[in-house]
């Protein structure tokens, strides 16, 4: 792997540093209450998921349209390999985007095109 993050074996472009890998971890609780008699939490955890925060201070227009047809397929579901904190090493699961958003961008009128878009966030969540 020669990126922070693959999409169906495509690199994605690098993050922006310092902070534009951010890799949560969530759990996905089905119950959870308060027992009245001790206040103690009790949570039936059923799974840990994964949930990765891209950011991109710039991209080009040819990187923004790559990134933008591997997180937004036909299919909806993407295999994603990432660096996993929890390990330190490489994980593949499969991951759906949420709201991908962008900034402004640079428009070159001379060629009718845009050359770049500012502040690129995406997020992939594990299915």
């Amino acid at each position: 792997m020669a990126s922070f993050v693959t999409i169906d074996g495509t690199d994605l472009p690098e993050p922006s540093f310092p902070d534009g890998y951010n890799v949560s971890i969530q759990d996905i609780v089905k119950e959870a209450f308060r027992d009245a008699s001790s206040g103690k939490l009790k949570a039936d955890k059923v799974a840990q998921k994964v949930k990765i925060e891209l950011t991109y201070k710039v991209l080009t227009n040819a990187e923004f349209v790559t990134l933008f047809s591997l997180v937004k397929p036909a299919t909806f579901f993407f295999n994603v390999t990432y660096i996993d904190p929890r390990t330190g090493t490489t994980n593949t699961g499969v991951f759906y985007s949420g709201d991908i958003s962008k900034g402004t961008f640079k428009y070159d009128s001379s060629a009718n095109t845009i050359t770049h878009w500012r502040d690129v966030k995406v997020n992939l969540i594990e299915q």
